[in-house]
């Protein structure tokens, strides 16, 4: 009786849902709850958004805005050295589209909302890219909250990794868009394809576009074994055209970024190829994986932004369910290739000796200009968000068959709060807490983001109530809530802002001189 008014509410917001396209809900929820994240920084247009990195990023900008107002394309910047090829620097994303909107805008403003846009982009895709595979809206929404709030993806606001995170945008819709192309056999889905990954590559960062291709490889293999039984050449050639066809839109379409691009990497040490003392400081090792399940790891680690994978407390013990138990039957053909992928990214991203290593010690052609190891992390947030997807939907299959919820997900997350309570020790006693300088109400958000063994008493709280189906509604609605309260609070401390006046670059590596000319010295 004392829910009965929440149910009301419940089904009035399922009706409103609904009432409109789902592309246009699921849009407008995807927009909102990335806004809610940025809003604290969107709301003071004054800010410029941080970034440990972003001080080069700002004078590219800065640079390309004063020679698109001179009515001239930024084909060379002289204040780079003793002069660098623009046009041929696909970080400066001059030819981006979202880039060219975004130019309208302020620019100490226009990077927060990049940012926001994109992360938004990236969940819309998450989502979509699930609806495809069979889940349905709920299990959908929590697979793209996880993915576009995990660790792989937010800290890159404080990274100041601007293209990396503008680019991983496009991963889920290139996937997806590659995955109906096999499965139609049509030539619109292999050109919408093509034309997607040439976004991701103006997104500004080819080593995430390559990261997405190996899981279009992946995702090709994983539809050739579905068509071994029967064995049919026609459809596997007609397949091996449209590839063809998409590299041709692809090569075609954006040669006025790809062809600078070739010539750069080629005249530049990219070309020699990383050693392996280049390679092996951002492969993963074993604490690094400590960051799936921590919000916050109590030790440091080389480029902390390179090894978080962590999608959320509930929403990896769901992905364990996803995992271990039987999978709806919408999404079963879906679950091996996330499987696949969550496999490739602990043993590309584990062990530098595989595959990247040729005999005289160096990285292989294909991955040699990019740091390659430790951004397999990537794979285990996709992964796992995808699989906290299909293991919602089991747990509501239970409930709308009456069968009861395992116990096991109980005990297992009582394990990892006991687990986290040491970490989480070793959390509070950092410098980032310690410190008198910092606000209540930061330190009270800081420990929010940063403590895991609340996180999991939580998920046991949810889990015990799964078993008590009277509260279906209410436990779907709350579960999807403490999905994003998490993340949210996980996100919060690497998004912030600074007076533009106040703009520098923490790691010293390149030196302002005139912002107001865009000059900067490589130190």
């Amino acid at each position: 009786m004392q829910t009965r008014w929440l149910d009301r509410a419940l089904d009035k917001l399922t009706s409103l849902f609904d009432r409109y396209p789902e592309w246009l809900t699921s849009s407008a929820v995807m927009l909102l709850l990335a806004f809610s994240a940025f809003a604290h920084v969107l709301l003071r247009p004054w800010l410029l958004i941080s970034g440990n990195d972003l001080l080069i990023y700002y004078f590219w900008e800065h640079f390309t805005r004063e020679q698109f107002a001179a009515g001239q394309l930024p084909l060379w910047n002289p204040y780079i050295l003793s002069g660098y090829p623009a046009v041929g620097n696909p970080q400066v994303m001059i030819f981006y589209p979202p880039a060219l909107l975004l130019r309208l805008l302020p620019l100490n403003y226009a990077f927060g909302v990049g940012y926001a846009v994109h992360v938004g982009w990236l969940g819309l895709g998450t989502y979509w890219l699930m609806r495809w595979n069979g889940l349905t809206r709920k299990g959908a929404y929590v697979a793209a909250i996880a993915f576009m709030f995990s660790g792989f993806v937010i800290p890159r606001v404080d990274a100041g990794h601007v293209d990396l995170l503008y680019s991983v945008a496009w991963m889920p819709w290139a996937i997806g868009l590659w995955q109906k192309t096999l499965q139609t056999g049509s030539w619109r889905w292999a050109i919408l394809s093509g034309i997607v990954v040439g976004l991701h590559f103006l997104g500004g960062h080819p080593a995430t576009l390559i990261l997405t291709v190996i899981l279009m490889l992946i995702a090709s293999a994983h539809w050739l074994i579905l068509q071994l039984r029967p064995f049919n050449w026609k459809t596997i050639l007609t397949r091996g055209a449209l590839s063809l066809l998409a590299f041709l839109v692809v090569v075609g379409g954006f040669a006025i970024q790809l062809l600078p691009t070739i010539e750069l990497i080629r005249l530049s040490t990219h070309a020699e190829g990383l050693l392996r003392d280049c390679g092996l400081p951002f492969a993963l090792t074993l604490p690094d994986f400590s960051s799936i399940a921590l919000a916050a790891i109590p030790f440091d680690v080389f480029l902390p932004w390179e090894r978080n994978g962590y999608f959320g407390a509930f929403a990896l013990l769901l992905a364990l369910i996803g995992l271990t138990r039987g999978t709806p039957p919408e999404s079963k053909r879906f679950k091996p290739f996330l499987i696949a992928a969550l496999a490739a990214g602990l043993l590309f991203g584990f062990n530098p000796s595989l595959p990247f290593f040729s005999p005289d010690a160096r990285l292989l052609p294909a991955v040699s200009s990019f740091r390659v190891p430790s951004r397999f992390m990537l794979y285990v947030c996709f992964a796992g968000a995808g699989l906290a997807g299909i293991g919602f939907e089991t747990i509501i299959a239970r409930l709308k068959a009456g069968e009861s919820i395992p116990r096991w997900p109980i005990f297992v997350a009582l394990a990892l709060a006991v687990v986290a309570v040491p970490a989480d020790a070793l959390f509070l006693s950092g410098p980032k807490l310690a410190g008198a300088e910092l606000a209540w109400h930061a330190r009270a958000f800081t420990s929010l983001a940063g403590l895991s063994t609340p996180r999991y008493l939580l998920a046991a709280a949810l889990f015990w109530l799964y078993r008590r189906p009277q509260i279906g509604k209410i436990i779907v609605a709350l579960s999807l809530l403490v999905v994003y309260a998490d993340l949210w609070f996980f996100g919060h401390p690497y998004i912030h802002g600074r007076l533009e006046t106040s703009l520098v670059n923490p790691t010293e590596w390149i030196t302002g001189l005139d912002a107001a000319e865009s000059r900067i010295v490589v130190e």
